[in-house]
């Protein structure tokens, strides 16, 4: 149905990261994910702490580095608390990420004020009042978790069934997320829009989700690279890791934003094409 380029989406998502609010996410995602790894290596140094103390032997842990940089002096169990929380919140501020970075977005804002507006001219006021996006937010985090952890499987499964029927979910499912923080609706219903907005375009989506692959890989081994160039100083080597992954997780985010656009535009060129067109017309 609709079509899409991959180097519109390439340059497009440069433009889109250098924007002020973006630049603001991406300090929020540097300090969750920074978080999240205090919390990732407190929990493994207090397990390790537990395991000399009990002089158990526990496969795998002997490999584990000596010192962890960013490790506290936390239980196991707030550590863990701590690296959840952070993974929840790591999700919630990806979902704002993307309604930043996505113009439609911006469209669907200004259709639920028009909608918003005409309801509040006809109606009461109390009772025309609508929950705001972010009032939602807890509510799509939580469905953004359930299709992370379902999508997951579904392209596992279909991986180990021969490859290619993961390929095909993964390309097919690529925009459940995007709709699920665009529009008010559910996991299956974002699925399923998902899978009408490939339609005809799987190749294009196929290619763009081995771009943002490559991108993010490629971004985020400079973070590699930092960390062994800053061996002498280890907690500076782990946050400059944590930046670029950051930015690589949020160009990765941009080039899905760029080319859910794309779609959606020339999915509402078609609707509006045919809008005026009466069904007794239709073959």
């Amino acid at each position: 149905m609709a079509q899409l380029s991959v180097l519109t989406a390439i340059d497009e998502a440069f433009e889109r990261i250098s924007d002020r609010r973006a630049v603001t996410v991406l300090g929020g995602l540097v300090v969750i994910q920074a978080l999240m790894l205090v919390g990732l290596q407190s929990q493994l140094e207090a397990q390790r702490a537990l395991i000399e103390e009990e002089e158990l032997f526990v496969p795998g842990f002997e490999t584990l580095p000596d010192e962890f940089p960013l490790a506290v002096d936390l239980s196991v169990g707030v550590a863990t608390a701590l690296w959840l929380a952070m993974l929840v919140a790591f999700v919630a501020l990806s979902m704002v990420a993307f309604r930043v970075l996505s113009d439609q977005a911006a469209h669907t804002r200004r259709r639920a004020d028009a909608v918003r507006d005409e309801v509040e001219a006809e109606m009461e006021p109390a009772s025309a009042e609508q929950p705001a996006w972010n009032d939602e937010l807890g509510r799509t985090t939580l469905s953004a978790v359930v299709v992370a952890f379902g999508g997951s499987l579904v392209v596992g499964l279909g991986l180990a069934l021969f490859v290619v029927p993961g390929l095909v979910a993964a390309t097919v499912l690529a925009f459940t997320h995007p709709y699920l923080a665009i529009e008010r609706i559910g996991p299956i219903d974002a699925a399923r829009r998902s899978v009408e907005l490939t339609r005809g375009s799987w190749l294009r989506v196929f290619a763009l989700l081995v771009v943002i692959v490559m991108s993010f890989l490629t971004v985020s081994s400079l973070g590699t690279v930092a960390l062994a160039a800053l061996e002498s100083a280890p907690v500076a080597g782990e946050l400059a890791n944590v930046a670029f992954g950051s930015l690589a997780w949020l160009f990765a985010l941009a080039l899905l934003a760029s080319g859910f656009d794309q779609l959606e535009a020339r999915r509402a060129e078609e609707d509006e094409k045919w809008a005026g067109i009466d069904d007794e017309l239709l073959p």
